[in-house]
């Protein structure tokens, strides 16, 4: 068979060419390709997936989404879209509220930081007369090791300076604890703090059952009162809560004129400490089982003997136990005994 090579030229010209045009054809315009590549919008979770919170984004928006001319022209108000197919005006306003969903304003942070309020062992307005104690001036109970500023600048003090106080407080005779320490100058009580605190070397130099009388206090320059005489004084609360033992030590201070800086105002004043405050301790009654009971300086044989109870009844203090040893104060006598002989009275 002979082909006619002229026809088939023009035929496969003609197949190409209707190729052409069904590509043509089927192709979808620009702006029906814009909106479906930039219609994202927020996707709730499905009930018991992994997303928390309600409207949760599937990925973060955009800061600036652009909105195509045609599409801006579209949603304006007024000119409502007339019906057409999926890539007319219709379309083009859904993805106009898309885009203005997804333009969320950034939260307005307040960067401004609140002043966390710091507490001080100083009572500020509420200090009283010392007088308000009675003083047990013969033995001294302790010492103010030392006094700093709490400031990293070598200046002259300022009412919003903090002075840092350290110390032990303890009867070095027997050992015998203490609870508190109350601070005063220019004859006014104007702090106080609990006592316990690890002190090995006290524990070590002065007495085994000191071990944990430390204490540390943090005191407002602008809480102190302003006088001639501007000594600090530490003391301790005996054990009945009603009067003091004085603590070595005492410091002298130059203070500045009163409110020199109204930073004290950030600072919180602790809870007044008065006579009869804090946990007192009982007097109890007990007996002595024993013909002579030696009762020592510790809680042991090893502790020189600091005197002797004979057998009867006593009312007084038990204050301590230790390794089957009682620390007791009857009368004028105190020290530790063996529990075996000491029984109280119920």
């Amino acid at each position: 068979m002979r082909v006619n090579r002229k026809r088939l030229i023009v035929a496969g010209g003609v197949g190409i060419m209707v190729l052409l045009l069904a590509i043509l054809l089927l192709r979808p315009s620009d702006e029906a390709q814009t909106a479906q590549e930039m219609a994202v919008v927020p996707v709730r979770p499905a009930a018991g997936s992994g997303t928390t919170g309600p409207g949760a984004m599937v990925s973060p928006p955009s800061p600036s989404l652009p909105v195509p001319a045609s599409a801006a022209a579209q949603a304006r108000p007024g000119k409502p879209a007339a019906a057409s197919g999926a890539s007319g005006p219709e379309s083009l306003n859904s993805l106009a509220a898309a885009s203005a969903l997804l333009q969320i304003p950034a939260p307005q942070l307040d960067l401004s930081l609140a002043k966390t309020p710091i507490r001080v062992d100083s009572f500020g307005s509420g200090s009283y007369p010392l007088t308000d104690w009675p003083i047990e001036a013969t033995v001294t109970t302790g010492w103010l090791d030392s006094v700093t500023v709490e400031s990293p600048e070598k200046r002259p003090l300022r009412d919003d300076d903090v002075l840092v106080l350290a110390g032990w407080a303890g009867e070095s005779g027997i050992g015998i604890r203490v609870s508190y320490v109350v601070f005063s100058f220019c004859g006014q009580v104007v702090g106080a703090v609990a006592v316990g605190e690890s002190r090995p070397d006290v524990a070590q130099t002065v007495h085994p059952n000191l071990r944990n009388s430390g204490w540390h206090a943090r005191l407002l320059v602008g809480h102190l009162p302003r006088c001639g005489e501007s000594m600090l004084e530490a003391w301790s609360v005996n054990l009945a809560a009603s009067g003091l033992f004085p603590l070595n030590g005492r410091i002298g201070l130059a203070l500045p004129d009163r409110k020199q800086s109204s930073a004290i105002d950030s600072f919180v004043a602790a809870p007044v400490f008065k006579p009869g405050d804090g946990t007192p301790i009982a007097v109890v009654a007990f007996t002595v089982r024993a013909r002579s009971l030696n009762i020592r300086r510790g809680p042991g044989t090893d502790f020189g003997v600091a005197g002797d109870l004979p057998a009867g009844k006593y009312t007084g203090y038990v204050l301590d136990s230790e390794d089957g040893w009682v620390q007791v104060i009857a009368g004028d006598k105190a020290g530790w005994g063996s529990s075996r002989y000491i029984e109280l009275d119920h």
